[in-house]
């Protein structure tokens, strides 16, 4: 059952200035901006429940949130992406501060703290690594630097590629250096530390790789992203979509869950629409994908147009981002009786030195070097009005799909024993994990469900089961081809794949896709009231 935004079958109109394939934060947020600018949109989802994976799920008197666990930068009310959230919302988002500690990484059996505002959590790794504040200054100095550097670069993206690259090209240049850069690279040159480098990096599922993997540009913007702090959308993350939903209506546009995109309409030679899988025709002359790069350019850009060789290269070497599974968890009692807290949990232990790790690993394999927990319903305050006595828990790990390859054909709930089997026992270990950490919890639990990589393929459409799109390595910030045009004329991109992963990242995509689809002053406008420092 599911308990996000739920839309009533509608009747459609036979054409929409712009149709949206896919519902998740890109695909809203570049949906929402259109229809600000007086567009009529069509938003059309394959799945049941609108949002991607900013919606929820429930079981009983339970819910849960399927990936957001927290967001930065938003409770200034001037920060870009406050300002950006209010305009596609008409400022009906209503957000909950965390508390002021917002993650906790354990590194080999000692916490962590970070803290709410950079000066705060300056002056808090001084107290921990007291011989290293000048590794510590200089990692903040290089986090600004790529903070400050990568406006150029992403906003060619959503430029006319010959006009990207002579205005900002030469701005770019200092982002890349940084982008084309491993994390663990970039840090070793800054301290010798490794508890501290496991420390600075404790947040690296937030993007998906290790340090030793990831572009330190990508690790650069999350870590800032929360150095103020982190908040939750007040109602759950459905309330993200539920907020939307009203604006694109108020322009004369729809939204529709269970309706698959089947193909684009081409005709002579132009995009003049999408077709259904239902066998109807919507016409538009301005389709956006926010189904991920690798499926949009193979089911729509290939049947039309040859995929360009860059393209295909980059696409065939499986440069996916990591799998995860996640244990949600409902239990019997209150935040208080319980002792949760909204502060984010990170456990980073070795194996060898963790029973519980060891048989992680053991299911797992090696990716599985740190596991997330999270309290949604202790972040949420509207939870204790609407679940009395009720709490919830998510904890995630990473996971490869190639673990789960097995049952790749089967369908949802119909997976067999073997596979039921598997999941019991990996929910028992992460169940085992949380006991150790918060002792006597077990015994409150009342429902526990596990979601592997084909949970996510099944529900996002994601093939290989990943959660973060495209990898964020260096690789991935040297294609000049990602960007928001494709090769054919109307069919544009949007989404985690355009800009960076996650429910930021998104709504930036979604921004400067619609100000590529707007151009001209309505495109300088939107981004004036949105994204402009």
């Amino acid at each position: 059952m599911h308990s996000g935004l739920q839309l009533k079958k509608a009747d459609l109109a036979s054409s929409y200035d712009a149709v949206v394939v896919g519902s998740g934060m890109g695909g809203l947020a570049a949906a929402a901006s259109l229809s600000r600018a007086g567009w009529k949109v069509l938003v059309c989802e394959r799945h049941d429940t609108a949002g991607g994976f900013t919606h929820t799920f429930s079981r009983g008197n339970y819910t849960w949130d399927v990936g957001v666990h927290y967001i930065g930068d938003v409770t200034r009310q001037d920060s870009r992406l406050r300002r950006t959230f209010d305009y596609i919302t008409k400022g009906q988002l209503s957000w909950q501060p965390m508390d002021e500690i917002y993650d906790a990484i354990e590194v080999d059996g000692r916490t962590y703290e970070f803290i709410a505002g950079q000066d705060h959590l300056v002056r808090q790794l001084y107290r921990y690594f007291p011989e290293d504040k000048k590794g510590i200054d200089r990692y903040f100095q290089l986090v600004a630097e790529v903070s400050r550097s990568s406006a150029p670069f992403f906003l060619q993206r959503a430029l006319p590629p010959k006009v990207g690259r002579f205005l900002f090209s030469p701005l770019s240049k200092r982002f890349l250096s940084y982008a084309s850069q491993t994390t663990g690279a970039v840090l070793d040159g800054i301290t010798k530390n490794r508890t501290l480098t496991r420390v600075l990096t404790g947040q690296w599922c937030d993007y998906g790789l290790p340090p030793e993997s990831s572009s330190f540009a990508m690790h650069a913007m999350v870590a800032s992203h929360y150095f103020g702090g982190a908040s939750y959308p007040s109602g759950g993350a459905a309330s993200i979509a539920k907020t939307i939903y009203p604006v694109i209506k108020e322009s004369g546009g729809e939204m529709v869950v269970n309706a698959s995109v089947s193909a684009l309409d081409i005709q002579r030679g132009r995009l003049s629409g999408v077709k259904l899988a239902n066998g109807q025709h919507v016409a538009s002359q301005c389709v956006i994908s926010d189904i991920g790069v690798e499926k949009t350019y193979q089911k729509f850009v290939a049947p039309h147009r040859p995929i360009p060789n860059d393209v295909a290269a980059y696409l065939k070497q499986k440069n996916y981002s990591m799998g995860h599974v996640c244990l949600y968890l409902g239990l019997q009692g209150d935040a208080r009786s319980l002792g949760l807290k909204s502060t984010n949990l990170w456990l980073h232990r070795a194996a060898h030195a963790d029973q519980n790790f060891a048989a992680l690993s053991r299911l797992l394999g090696d990716e599985a070097r740190v596991v997330f927990i999270s309290f949604p319903s202790v972040k949420d305050p509207e939870w204790p009005i609407l679940h009395p006595g009720l709490s919830t828990i998510e904890v995630i790990a990473p996971a490869n799909f190639e673990n789960f390859r097995a049952w790749e054909d089967s369908s949802w709930q119909k997976r067999g024993q073997g596979y039921v089997a598997w999941k019991d026992e990996l929910a028992g270990v992460l169940l085992d994990i949380v006991e150790a950490k918060l002792p006597g919890v077990r015994s409150h639990v009342e429902i526990a469900e596990l979601s592997t990589p084909l949970s996510t393929k099944h529900f996002a459409g994601y093939e290989h089961g990943e959660i973060y799109g495209l990898r964020h390595d260096p690789q991935r910030f040297k294609q000049s081809w990602l960007r928001v045009d494709t090769p054919i004329d109307g069919l544009y991109l949007t989404g985690q794949d355009l800009v960076t992963c996650g429910v930021s990242g998104a709504l930036i995509s979604g921004v400067l896709t619609a100000a590529r689809v707007l151009s001209g002053r309505d495109a300088l406008r939107l981004l004036r009231q949105t994204l402009a420092s």
